[in-house]
C-alpha cells in the first residue's frame, strides 16, 4: 500500500526496510515450520508504522520493527517469538552447576614433590533446566564440553575425561617445586533448547562454571635415619594449616 492510499484511506500504514534485521525471527519460522508443516503463514520483514491525521497528513512514524505481513491489519499481535538469541542471552545468567574438584590425595591435599597426583570432578548435574521466556515455556537441555584444570604453578590442562580418584585414576598433575598451590576446574558448557513451538536445536555460545578451590601442599620427601648420630632432622617452622603436618 503506498503512502497515497493511506492519505486517501485515512489509515495506519507501514514503508518497508531492510528485511536483514530479521533473520532470526525467518530462521525460527522455518525451524517451525519443518517440524510442523501446519503453522500458519508468516512473512517477517522490517517496517514503520506511519500515523496519518484525518487530512492525510503525516503526524508520527514509529521506530523500525519486525513485523509479519501475513497478518491483517485487524489480526491481535503475535506474542513476541522466543529465538536463538533469546536463549543464548537467557544460557548465559541461568545458574549453571558449579563442578566440584577433587585430587588423590583428598584436599587440603598433601602432595609429594615429582609424584602424579591424581584429578577428578565429581558428579555434575547435567538435568534439563526449565525457564520461561516472553510467556513461551523453554528447556534447556546443558551439557559439558570439556573441563579445564588450573593447579596453580602456572600450569593448565584441559580434557574431556572428568577423571577418577586413585587407584582408577586418568587425569594426573606432577608438581616439579615445592609450595601451596590453589588448584581449581573450570566446566565449559554448551546447550540445545526446545519449546512447544520450535523443535530443539543448538543455544548459541558457551558458558563456563568454575569450582571452589582445593588447596595442595607440596613438599619433598626426605628420608632421614633417626638412629644415625650425624642425622640433621628437620627445623624449619611450618604454617600450622599445612596438610602435610596436620595429618
Amino acid at each position: 500500500m503506498t503512502d497515497a492510499n493511506c492519505a486517501e484511506l485515512q489509515e495506519l500504514c507501514y514503508t518497508w526496510d531492510n528485511v536483514d534485521v530479521c533473520q532470526s525471527h525467518i530462521a525460527d519460522y522455518e525451524r517451525r515450520l519443518a517440524a510442523d508443516p501446519a503453522v500458519p503463514e508468516e512473512h517477517w520483514t522490517v517496517a514503520r508504522l506511519v500515523h496519518y491525521d484525518a487530512a492525510g497528513v503525516i503526524t508520527d512514524i514509529d521506530p523500525p520493527q519486525c513485523i509479519d505481513t501475513a497478518r491483517s491489519a485487524g489480526d491481535p499481535a503475535p506474542p513476541p517469538a522466543v529465538t536463538d538469541d533469546t536463549v543464548a542471552r537467557e544460557f548465559q545468567v541461568v545458574p549453571l552447576p558449579e563442578p566440584e574438584a577433587g585430587m588423590s590425595p583428598p584436599f587440603p591435599a598433601c602432595v609429594h614433590l615429582n609424584v602424579p597426583n591424581y584429578v577428578y570432578v565429581t558428579d555434575i548435574d547435567t538435568d534439563p533446566i526449565h525457564v520461561t521466556l516472553l510467556g513461551t515455556p523453554v528447556t534447556i537441555y546443558p551439557r559439558v564440553v570439556d573441563y579445564t584444570w588450573d593447579f596453580g604453578d602456572d600450569t593448565t590442562v584441559t580434557t574431556t575425561d572428568p577423571g577418577a580418584p586413585y587407584p582408577h585414576g586418568t587425569v594426573s598433575h606432577t608438581y616439579s617445586t615445592p609450595g601451596r598451590y590453589q588448584v581449581t576446574v573450570t566446566a565449559r558448557w554448551a546447550a540445545d533448547w526446545e519449546s512447544p513451538t520450535h523443535a530443539r536445536s543448538a543455544v548459541p555460545g558457551e558458558a563456563t562454571t568454575t569450582s571452589a578451590p582445593g588447596v595442595a601442599w607440596v613438599h619433598e620427601v626426605r628420608v632421614v635415619l633417626v638412629d644415625d648420630p650425624n642425622a640433621v632432622l628437620p627445623t624449619k617452622s611450618h604454617d600450622p594449616a599445612d596438610a602435610c603436618y596436620s595429618h
